[in-house]
């Protein structure tokens, strides 16, 4: 199956740590090049093969849930939340924003934003701290997200989220 363009694509290795593990968010333009920042998804500890089954604690669940090669859409259109505790400044929605994981578990309220309150997220994405501030990879992303929507006029992007690691099978049929 091929990209559509332009596209988001996050990808972790999940195993056993109480650090917070990080991965890659790739923002890849119609021209295919491509911005990464490190990004994580999950609270610390809660970052092993399966617990993005796990309601509040766990990662986003991988695309491949959603259905044979069919993304996630990530918003282009930021909201703001000023009463979520854990989300500072911009919100963009992941959709579908709920999604069945096991017959008894169901998975919601998947976004992109900026982490300052708490370390980790229960199932959205944000971007970590690593060489330089993430205030620089958060505005790094926030201008790409900008620059698409202004430039293409789409309102959501597709997005793929894919793990390895600790016997994980969870990925998705990317080109």
């Amino acid at each position: 199956m091929s990209k559509e363009y332009p596209c988001v694509e996050f990808e972790m290795e999940l195993g056993v740590s109480s650090q917070m593990r990080v991965g890659r968010l790739m923002f890849w333009t119609s021209e295919g090049n491509g911005v990464s920042i490190p990004a994580s998804a999950g609270l610390p500890g809660w970052q092993e093969a399966g617990h993005w089954m796990l309601k509040g604690k766990g990662p986003i669940p991988p695309s491949c849930v959603l259905g044979a090669g069919r993304p996630y859409l990530l918003s282009l259109v930021a909201e703001q939340r000023p009463n979520d505790k854990g989300i500072e400044g911009p919100f963009y929605r992941i959709s579908p924003n709920s999604v069945r994981v096991s017959k008894e578990v169901e998975r919601n309220g998947f976004g992109f934003h900026m982490d300052r309150n708490v370390i980790g997220s229960s199932g959205c994405i944000v971007p970590v701290e690593q060489v330089r501030g993430r205030d620089i990879y958060w505005n790094e992303a926030v201008l790409t997200l900008g620059e698409w929507r202004q430039r293409t006029g789409q309102q959501v992007v597709p997005l793929w989220v894919r793990y390895w690691g600790d016997g994980e099978v969870a990925h998705v049929g990317m080109a």
